[in-house]
């Protein structure tokens, strides 16, 4: 993704396929849109269909984007408040541990790839 902010020019359009693919807070998405405003480059989102060319579309991805961040909190504080619930209750028991927290497996960084 950076890569292609840094390598798109003048009359580009950077298209993404959803917002949430592009920033994960609005802060983040305000960013990224100003840099692209800066460059001259238009941002192009497919689902839900917008396009910051246009004044009503750099709105729209504003508000888009604060009530996907919204959203996603709302996400994290559910599953804060659940976790401990679903353990008290015998329901959750948490992830199954993967080969490297076994210490087991092979370590990418010291096998010789």
């Amino acid at each position: 993704m950076t890569e292609a902010l840094e390598y798109v020019r003048e009359g580009d359009t950077f298209v993404v396929t959803k917002l949430d693919r592009l920033a994960r807070s609005v802060v983040h998405l305000v960013e990224i849109v100003g840099a692209l405003e800066r460059k001259g480059v238009a941002l192009n989102i497919l689902d839900p269909g917008m396009d910051t060319s246009m004044s009503t579309g750099r709105l729209m991805v504003t508000v888009i984007g604060a009530i996907t961040q919204f959203e996603r909190e709302i996400v994290i504080e559910r599953q804060r408040e659940g976790i401990p619930a679903g353990r008290a209750d015998g329901k959750y028991k948490g992830r199954s541990p993967t080969t490297r927290r076994n210490g087991q497996g092979s370590d990418p960084t010291t096998d010789g790839r």
